[in-house]
C-alpha cells in the first residue's frame, strides 16, 4: 500500500515539505527582446484600469455601483474578430485600501494617505511590460481619482523610462481577505538596464482620468490660507515615509509630449479640500473638461449615476476615437452600454458650518471649486461640457441625504458657475459615435 501520509515516531503528522506545497513566492526575470521575437507583431490595445481610493471589482449585489473605471473594463469588447488573434489585452487594478487586499487596519491607513499606490503602480507595469509582445502595442491608461493620479504617474514611467531590457518581478501568494480565494500579487519590481540602449519607449496612446485626487501624502490642505498650507507641505516634506510624497509639484505635473492624448473630467460641485483635483497643465494634447456633480458623482460609484454617465460617456467617445487611428488594428469597440438612472442626484458635501469648522484646524475644510484653466496661455478660457445646461433646465434633479438615499429636489445652480465671469467653452460629447 501507498504511503500517503507521512509521520513521526509520536505518529503525528510532520511539518509539510517544499515537495508538498508550493513556495509563499517567486521571483521570475522577464526578458524584453524574447517578448517581442515569440510575436508575430501585429499590434494590439493594451489597456489598463486604475480605480480610486476603496474601490474594487468585488461587491455584495447592491452594495455598490461600478466606478466609471470598472465600468469601462467590463465594457470594453475584449473579444477577438472571427479568424484573428486578440488584439485587446485589458488589466484592471483595484484602488488603495480596498477590502480584498487589505485587513481593517491597512484600509483605513491606506485610504487615509494612499500609501500602497506604488505598489500598485508597479503591479500595472509589470502588467504591461509582460503583455508587451511587440512595437506596434499601443497603450492606453484610464483611472479615477486616486487611481487618475497613479495612471498619470504611469505614463509619465513609461514616457520618461520606458521598457527596460529585463525587468526583475517578485510574486507572493496573498488570501483575498473578502473571498478568502488565494491570489499572486507582485510585491515588488526591479529594473535592469545594464544595456541601456535595449530599452524600447512604448506609444502611450491614451491617459483617461476622473477627478484626479494627488493625496498620496497626508491630506491636510489650506488652499484658502498659504501659509498655513507652506506649513503642511514642510511636514510632508520631512516625514515622507509617515505622511507619503508629494508627487505632483512643479513640472512634475506636466502631461509628457508622447502622451498622444489626454483626458480629464473634472467635477464642478466638489468642496472637500482633502480632494482638490490635481488639474492637468494646458496642452496641445490634453483636454479638460468641468463636469456637473462632486469627485465621485463624476467619477461613478453612487447608484444614481446619470451624472457619472455624462463623463462616462465622454471619455468613451475619446478612446474610441483615438483607437481607430492606429489603422494597423481593429478599433475599440464597446459590447454593451451599461444603464443610467433617469434623474440627476448630487452627493453634494457643503460646507463645514459650527462645530464642523474645527475640521479647517487639521487641514480638512471645504471651499468651493474655482472653475479654470493650469497654466494656460493668456486668455485661456475653461472647457465646460454642455451637460451643465441640461441639469439647470431640469426639473427633476434631487440631492442626497447622508446615506446616499435620493431625498431632496433640488434646483441645480452652481454658484462658481453662474458667477462665472471670465468666459468659457462649452464641449459636447460625439453621441454620433456611441
Amino acid at each position: 500500500m501507498n504511503k500517503l501520509v507521512e509521520t513521526g515516531s509520536d505518529g503525528c503528522r510532520k511539518q509539510p515539505t517544499q515537495e508538498e506545497v508550493l513556495s509563499p513566492g517567486y521571483t521570475k526575470m522577464l526578458d524584453l527582446q524574447k517578448q517581442l521575437g515569440s510575436h508575430s507583431g501585429e499590434g494590439r490595445h493594451l489597456l489598463v484600469f486604475l480605480d480610486g481610493t476603496w474601490n474594487e471589482d468585488r461587491t455584495p449585489i447592491g452594495e455598490a455601483t461600478p466606478t466609471n473605471v470598472l465600468r469601462m473594463f467590463h465594457e470594453i469588447d475584449k473579444k477577438p474578430n472571427p479568424g484573428k488573434q486578440p488584439h485587446i489585452i485589458a488589466r484592471y487594478y483595484r484602488g488603495v485600501g480596498n477590502r480584498q487586499d487589505n485587513k481593517y487596519l491597512n484600509r483605513l491607513w491606506y485610504g487615509f494617505n494612499g500609501e500602497d499606490e506604488q505598489r500598485i503602480r508597479q503591479a500595472a507595469f509589470a502588467g504591461l511590460y509582460s503583455d508587451y509582445k511587440s512595437v506596434n502595442d499601443v497603450i492606453y491608461i484610464i483611472g479615477f481619482s486616486r487611481g487618475a493620479a497613479s495612471a498619470r504617474l504611469l505614463a509619465r514611467d513609461l514616457c520618461k523610462d520606458g521598457f527596460p531590457p529585463n525587468l526583475e518581478v517578485e510574486t507572493r501568494h496573498y488570501p483575498n481577505f473578502l473571498t478568502g480565494q488565494i491570489e499572486a500579487r507582485i510585491v515588488w519590481v526591479r529594473r535592469h538596464n545594464e544595456c541601456a540602449d535595449k530599452t524600447v519607449f512604448p506609444k502611450v496612446k491614451f491617459l483617461g482620468c476622473w477627478d484626479t485626487v494627488d493625496a498620496f501624502v497626508l491630506p491636510s490642505r489650506f488652499p484658502a490660507d498659504d501659509s498655513k498650507d507652506k506649513v503642511a507641505r514642510w511636514f510632508k516634506n520631512i516625514a515622507p515615509r509617515l505622511l507619503g510624497k508629494e508627487r505632483f509639484r512643479g513640472d512634475e505635473n506636466q502631461i509628457p509630449q508622447k502622451v498622444e492624448q489626454a483626458v480629464h473630467c473634472v467635477a464642478i460641485d466638489e468642496t472637500r479640500n482633502a480632494f482638490l483635483p490635481t488639474l492637468m497643465p494646458a496642452a496641445k494634447n490634453v483636454e479638460e473638461v468641468w463636469f456637473p456633480g462632486v469627485h465621485s458623482d463624476v467619477g461613478g460609484g453612487y447608484g444614481d449615476n446619470k451624472l457619472a454617465g455624462e463623463a462616462y460617456d465622454f471619455m468613451r467617445v475619446f478612446l474610441e476615437k483615438e483607437s481607430k487611428k492606429e489603422n494597423q488594428i481593429d478599433p475599440i469597440s464597446f459590447n454593451s452600454k451599461g444603464k443610467n438612472s433617469e434623474s440627476y442626484c448630487f452627493h453634494y458635501h457643503g460646507l463645514n458650518t459650527g462645530m464642523e469648522r474645527t475640521k479647517e484646524f487639521f487641514g480638512f475644510g471645504t471651499n468651493m471649486r474655482k472653475i479654470r484653466v493650469l497654466n494656460g496661455a493668456p486668455g485661456a478660457k475653461p472647457k465646460i461640457h454642455s451637460s451643465i445646461f441640461t441639469v439647470i433646465g431640469n426639473g427633476n434633479v434631487f440631492a442626497a441625504n447622508k446615506k446616499n438615499k435620493r431625498t431632496w429636489r433640488v434646483t441645480y445652480d452652481p454658484y462658481n458657475f453662474r458667477e462665472f465671469n471670465d468666459g468659457f467653452e462649452i464641449v459636447d460629447t460625439e453621441r454620433r459615435d456611441l
